[in-house]
């Protein structure tokens, strides 16, 4: 088979449909509380992103302000 922009995608969604026929669902799996445990991770991890986002934006400051002070900008 030669791939093609048209059928390459084809050719992955079939590979992909056959990996998860073949790995099938495992049974007992409560989605209900697998989704609200991944809600909590998402929830938790965006409150670290924030966290570092806040640290990494006031260490940003500083490193300016130094610069700034060390030309006599300021």
């Amino acid at each position: 088979m030669v791939l093609t922009p048209d059928t390459s995608g084809i050719a992955v969604n079939t590979a992909l449909d056959a990996a998860r026929e073949q790995a099938g669902v495992p049974s007992g799996i409560d989605l209900a509380a697998l989704n609200e445990k991944v809600e909590r991770i998402q929830q938790q991890s965006m409150r670290q992103l924030g966290s570092f986002m806040s640290s990494l934006g006031a260490a940003h400051g500083r490193i300016v302000q130094s610069a700034a002070e060390a030309k006599g900008v300021n």
